[in-house]
């Protein structure tokens, strides 16, 4: 971790070059989960970045990618990104990120809120799935990039009914 958090504090960072640079979590197995972070890059990824990944039994993950032709940020299913809504990203700046998704039935389901602001709705047709693992960093999926990103406040859950958090901040953990 790094000094420089959104309040403050201390901030995640990772700063691969040429590499991947992530961190993995392993909690109880469910077919929804929900994520909040604030994330702010000091340098862009000099290729295209998978920023959060959720790995599944099977079928089309659900993720959030950094597209270095478009300097911007987008959520998909797989190769599916039909209904989102890309957002254009801007060095030094904090952008508050909350993705849902439902992969217990079969109509996956992927959404994004960026600062708010709804980013759309990703869906494809599979067969019902669970997924435990999932990993937030740089090159997540295995790619390898140079960059310099930053993560604050990360929040998880697996209730979409809490879905999104919206705007706050970790302050303690008990």
């Amino acid at each position: 971790n790094v000094t420089g958090g959104r309040n403050g504090g201390r901030a995640l960072r990772f700063n691969p070059s040429s590499t991947q640079s992530y961190f993995e979590k392993l909690p109880a197995s469910s077919g929804q989960r929900w994520w909040r972070f604030y994330i702010k890059f000091t340098t862009l990824p000099d290729a295209d970045t998978t920023l959060l990944r959720w790995l599944l039994g099977s079928g089309s993950s659900p993720f959030l990618k950094y597209v270095s032709s478009s300097t911007s940020i987008v959520h998909a299913l797989g190769t599916t990104t039909t209904g989102a809504t890309a957002t254009v990203i801007t060095t030094g700046v904090w952008y508050r990120i909350d993705i849902g998704a439902d992969v217990s039935t079969g109509t996956h389901t992927c959404q994004m809120y960026v600062d708010g602001v709804d980013k759309g709705t990703v869906s494809t047709t599979e067969a019902a799935d669970t997924g435990s693992q999932w990993n937030m960093g740089a090159g997540t999926n295995g790619e390898t990039t140079t960059t310099d990103v930053l993560f604050d406040d990360i929040a998880t859950g697996t209730d979409l009914a809490d879905f999104p958090l919206g705007d706050g901040q970790i302050n303690g953990l008990l």
